[in-house]
């Protein structure tokens, strides 16, 4: 058998660009791929951007209240905040009073640990209130009166938590939850008979170790209002799931 140069340069040749086809295509699939992924990551973004200033349900309003000034007392604030979260429906509201560093709640007689309203004055009872911070109580009015701050319908007292007076101050945050068919968080209303005042609260103000409160009285939530809308977790884990879904997707067709 004679060796043939010319015939085994053909051969080569031919072998050579059946190699780079093969590069070639992978290469275009590679990019397809790269596009789809871009395609997709662009959709999603846009998506994502049209949802800004939407409220999707299950998400929660939170109104977050200031104290911020005492008819009998104390100044000028802030002292604290009274936080609201209806946790995106109705039925129930999660309450947070969050007294500032070297205020606290305490017993004077002024109407409460913390004074409010209800739109349509409903009755309640115990078993509206989930007081989970120990020793405190529910006061269910109708009629509360409070120096300075007028008239409330209902009220959560310090019952051990403090002590008498201003002799023992409770520092640290009052939670409670609201359970009532209807109520969201602008069920909490200011009233003419509480002087146009949302809460109230009998607090200790800038209490000094070994000299006790600087003064005591009720404090008025006259300061600024806030309102926020909050993502629920639940709807954070779904949009997270479908991103998570459609980028694995993605990923599967371009391989």
């Amino acid at each position: 058998m004679r060796f043939v140069r010319g015939a085994g340069c053909a051969l080569d040749g031919v072998g050579r660009g059946m190699i780079r086809g093969r590069r070639s295509r992978r290469f275009d699939r590679l990019q397809l791929g790269t596009r789809n992924v871009k395609r997709l990551l662009i959709t999603l973004l846009t998506a994502l951007a049209a949802c800004v200033g939407y409220v999707a349900p299950g998400s929660a309003t939170i109104l977050t209240y200031t104290f911020a000034a005492s008819p009998s007392c104390c100044g000028t604030g802030p002292f604290g905040t009274v936080k609201l979260d209806d946790h995106g429906g109705s039925g129930s509201v999660d309450v947070t009073v969050h007294p500032f560093v070297g205020d606290g709640f305490v017993d004077t007689g002024a109407g409460g640990a913390l004074l409010f309203n209800l739109a349509g004055d409903p009755a309640l009872t115990a078993a509206n209130i989930s007081l989970p911070t120990a020793g405190f109580g529910f006061d269910p009015g109708p009629s509360i009166h409070a120096d300075g701050t007028g008239d409330w319908d209902y009220s959560i007292t310090c019952v051990t938590a403090c002590g008498p007076g201003g002799s023992t101050p409770f520092f640290g945050d009052l939670t409670f939850t609201l359970t009532l068919a209807g109520v969201t968080v602008d069920s909490f209303i200011a009233t003419l008979a509480s002087n146009g005042n949302v809460f109230a609260a009998d607090l200790c103000y800038a209490f000094v170790p070994g000299r006790g409160c600087t003064a005591t009285g009720d404090i008025d939530t006259s300061g600024p209002l806030v309102r926020e809308q909050a993502p629920e977790p639940g709807t954070l884990l779904l949009l997270g799931i479908g991103i998570l879904g459609a980028a694995v997707g993605a990923r599967r067709k371009a391989t």
